[in-house]
């Protein structure tokens, strides 16, 4: 099911002009001049990850130095509830939507459930006690997981083949 009760309100003191939208919508307004303020960060940061010439862990290290939480960071977080919320209206708005991401998320229900059969060792926790021991564990469960899609594939392909 979609989580549609994370909605913020688009600004405070405008309810009345969405009635219908507020057993959804949180206590919390969307911060619209502090994304508009960071707006030039957002490309600044954006570009260096494009281009390469920061890692997405120096970006996020920057944000959290510093006692108080950095403007820019408050502003991304500020900007994804405006999505969020955008993105719930739509699923409110459109039955056909709101299928097809229940669709996707019981497939990837299903998948999580493959990989806890797949990965049953310790109750699905990467064994080891040592960094080198959860990389070799997760690598093995990688590759358990592609021998599992392949052998769908093939499986898929062989119904596929047949005429009837």
């Amino acid at each position: 099911m979609i989580p549609l009760s994370n909605a913020c309100r688009p600004a405070a003191g405008e309810d009345e002009k969405w009635p219908n939208l507020a057993p959804v919508l949180s206590t919390g307004t969307i911060d619209w001049d502090l994304i508009r303020q960071q707006y030039d960060q957002f490309v600044k940061y954006t570009t260096a990850l494009r281009l390469g010439t920061a890692e997405a862990e120096q970006v996020l290290r920057s944000f959290t130095r510093g006692v108080p939480e950095h403007s820019t960071y408050r502003a991304i977080e500020e900007l994804g509830r405006g999505v969020r919320t955008a993105v719930i209206c739509d699923c409110l708005a459109d039955a056909d939507l709101r299928r097809e991401i229940n669709d996707g998320l019981q497939v990837e229900e299903n998948w999580n459930s493959a990989h806890h059969d797949l990965f049953y060792g310790k109750g699905g926790a990467l064994a080891g006690s040592d960094k080198e021991s959860r990389k070799v564990s997760m690598l093995a469960l990688h590759l358990l997981q592609s021998a599992l899609a392949h052998v769908n594939t093939l499986l898929l392909q062989g119904i596929l083949s047949e005429e009837k």
